[in-house]
């Protein structure tokens, strides 16, 4: 069977996916948002119609792709017209059973990966979880992912939310530390450049040897000196100190269990 393809919300994720799966075959009829600039921008760049309601939702779609934040699916998902399409959201952490409200053939596809409007994703690099409400919709889904070359992983609600937890971690207060460190290599007058071989090399480290294995600093070796006199630079930026004083407390607590 064809499949025609309603993509809501035109965020970053939704954006890429669209425009990857319209690359590899599958058609997007439709797109809704309630930006009705993105939207219809994304709309005209995929020859898709558009709407900014949910109601409007066209006729024939067998596939709802939900690429919203999660306190928006539950409302979006009470506004559309029911028919036989299969409907899918893109969270790491919304259950799938709240999509059964709509019918009874419904799945996830979590990317696991930190997707930005303005950075294009390489959909064969990056794992997707999929769940599924049964066989016929997880072979459905496969087949989907299969268009844009990208590898996929069984996995429920309870461990996609706890796989979520951990990519929180890895990647968004990862980032915001590293946004930290450009600022205050920026303030003496270098450039954030000169940090990114330390970066890498700790990130090459931490998936060669296990991150406890390659960690290194004054609190991994208990120089409270230092970490003091850290501090005390800290003393204008009260946030950033906390920040410090946690991952450090951390850092020396893990070290004493070993």
């Amino acid at each position: 069977m064809e499949k025609r393809i309603a993509l809501i919300g035109a965020g970053a994720v939704g954006s890429h996916l669209a425009v990857a799966f319209k690359e590899a075959g599958l058609p997007i009829m439709q797109i809704i948002s309630r930006s009705a600039k993105e939207g219809q921008l994304l709309a005209e760049e995929l020859d898709a119609s558009f709407s900014t309601r949910p109601e409007d939702l066209m006729n024939g779609v067998t596939h709802i792709l939900l690429t919203l934040p999660d306190n928006a699916i539950i409302e979006v998902i009470d506004r559309l017209p029911i028919q036989k399409s299969v409907i899918i959201h893109t969270s790491g952490s919304f259950p799938m059973i709240d999509l059964k409200r709509y019918g009874p053939d419904f799945g996830v596809l979590y990317p696991l990966q930190s997707i930005t409007k303005s950075f294009k994703p390489v959909w064969k690099d990056v794992p997707f979880f999929l769940e599924a409400s049964n066989r016929v919709v997880e072979s459905d889904l496969l087949e989907l992912l299969g268009k844009l070359g990208a590898s996929s992983i069984l996995l429920d609600s309870e461990k996609r939310k706890k796989l979520h937890l951990a990519a929180v971690f890895a990647s968004n207060f990862t980032n915001h530390i590293q946004g930290i460190a450009q600022k205050m290599i920026k303030e003496i007058g270098l450039s954030e450049e000169l940090i990114k071989p330390l970066v890498a090399e700790t990130i090459r480290k931490s998936y060669n040897l296990g991150a406890s294995e390659a960690q290194t600093g004054p609190a991994h070796r208990g120089d409270v000196d230092t970490i003091k006199k850290h501090l005390d630079l800290l003393s204008c930026c009260e946030m950033d100190r906390d920040i410090y004083r946690i991952m450090s407390n951390s850092i020396m607590k893990e070290n004493k269990s070993k």
